[in-house]
C-alpha cells in the first residue's frame, strides 16, 4: 500500500514515513500542498495522510483540490491535527489522527484502509 504524508514538519513527516516504511508501507512525503498535489498525480498513493495546517493552503483546501480530480477522488485521506476536532474537513475523510500522533493508533489506521485492498486482491 503506497501512502502520501502530506505534513510540512520536516521532523514529522520523516518519523511517519520512517514507521510506515517500517511496517511495510511504501511511504513518501510532501512538506507543503501543491507537492502532495503533485505527487499525486505523478504516483497515485492509496492513501494520504494530510495535517491542516499546510505552509501554502489549509488542509481544507487540499482536500477539495483533490475532490473535484475525478482521478483523485476516491484516495482515503486520514486528517491529523493538533487542533480540537470541532473543526471539521469540507469534505468526509476516511479518518482523523490527533497530534501527537500514537504510532499503534495510526498503524491501527492504516492495517483498516489497507484491509479492503488485500481482501479485493484475495489471499
Amino acid at each position: 500500500m503506497r501512502v502520501l504524508v502530506v505534513e510540512d514538519e520536516l521532523d514529522i513527516r520523516k518519523a511517519l514515513v520512517d514507521l510506515l516504511r517500517a511496517h511495510g508501507y511504501a511511504a513518501s512525503g510532501a512538506g507543503a500542498g501543491a507537492d502532495g498535489l503533485a505527487a499525486i498525480a505523478g504516483d497515485r498513493p492509496d492513501a494520504i495522510l494530510l495535517d491542516l495546517a499546510l505552509p501554502d493552503m489549509g488542509g481544507d483546501q487540499f482536500l477539495e483540490a483533490l475532490r473535484q480530480d475525478p482521478r483523485f477522488e476516491s484516495i482515503p485521506v486520514v486528517v491529523m491535527s493538533g487542533w480540537a476536532r470541532t473543526i471539521d474537513p469540507p469534505v468526509p475523510v476516511a479518518g482523523w489522527l490527533p497530534k501527537p500522533i500514537e504510532p499503534g493508533q495510526l498503524l491501527a489506521m492504516m492495517e483498516r484502509l489497507a484491509a479492503p485492498a488485500r481482501g479485493a486482491a484475495g489471499p
